[in-house]
């Protein structure tokens, strides 16, 4: 799910599989953007990491099992 304010951007996402997923995000708008991500570690906790949208507009997510993510634009 995505949503925006102004000119910032929340996204966030579900895995609930009792698998890993890896998930692929077409964010052409934020292509070449370096983003905050808020995530569920392997051991339950969570962590932040930054990610980069490559040229083309994609982000590539993975999501462990029953966890989730949270990204916002800067």
């Amino acid at each position: 799910m995505a949503c925006r304010h102004g000119d910032k951007w929340y996204i966030t996402g579900s895995n609930a599989e009792q698998q890993i997923n890896t998930l692929t995000l077409f964010l052409p708008w934020l292509a070449g953007e370096e983003l905050p991500v808020i995530y569920d570690k392997e051991d339950r906790t969570a962590g932040i990491k930054t990610a980069t949208v490559d040229n083309e507009g994609r982000l590539v997510i993975k999501m462990q099992a029953l966890g989730g993510i949270a990204i916002t634009t800067k």
